[in-house]
């Protein structure tokens, strides 16, 4: 952890709100491996069962449905990883502090969006 002068971090979150951060952080995370969970189990459709042909047709719409789940299912992992990451931020004891000013992350943009690793300038 970087040393950051002390006049740069304006009303450091208290034991209690890191508390709050972390259950939503937690919440959050059970959330994301179920969804995640999910659309990977919904991959299973047998190769030969998807065609692309001139016609619209089930297959079609199949393959169409899949491409949305893996984009899905992609954007949920990302948003698992910065969940992640965010609770290992509470771990270190850095969390909230926005590592390219030093400043605390204002409380609103945490309640927002627990995960933000940046304040708005930053990010």
């Amino acid at each position: 952890m970087s040393t950051m002068p002390d006049e740069f971090v304006s009303d450091p979150l208290g034991e209690e709100d890191l508390a709050a951060y972390r259950s939503v952080l937690e919440e959050v995370r059970t959330e994301l491996e179920h969804r995640a969970a999910l659309l990977r189990d919904g991959a299973d459709i047998p190769v030969g069962g998807i065609s692309f042909g001139k016609r619209v047709g089930e297959g079609t719409s199949i393959a169409i449905q899949r491409f949305e789940d893996v984009a899905i299912h992609g954007q949920a992992v990302q948003q698992l990883t910065a969940v992640e990451q965010a609770i290992e931020r509470l771990d270190a004891g850095t969390f909230g502090i926005c590592p390219g000013c030093n400043r605390q992350i204002p409380v609103e943009r945490l309640d927002v969006l627990p995960w933000a690793a940046t304040c708005v300038s930053c990010a």
